[in-house]
């Protein structure tokens, strides 16, 4: 959270995305599902609104391991394969 504090005085969309994408595996590991969904989901928007494919893929792996920690066995494949 306080790294999005700093990026807000010096934005730049690549490490705000990925600051979104670690805070979203911290919350999944935590067992945050909800939030890790929504941080998750946030950091792969602004990923791919950057031109930063490898955060973006950073972001969709993390929504992959949130769908399969729902219980959701197709919908985290489906994730994990694009």
């Amino acid at each position: 959270q306080e790294a999005l504090g700093v990026l807000a005085r010096a934005p730049d969309p690549a490490v705000e995305a990925r600051v979104l994408a670690e805070l979203a595996w911290a919350h999944l590991t935590l067992g945050a599902v909800d939030s890790a969904e929504q941080y998750a989901a946030r950091a792969r928007a602004l990923a791919e609104r950057a031109g930063a494919p490898r955060v973006a893929a950073r972001a969709t792996s993390n929504q992959g391991a949130i769908a399969w920690r729902r219980g959701d066995p197709a919908t985290a494949e489906a994730l994990f394969l694009q």
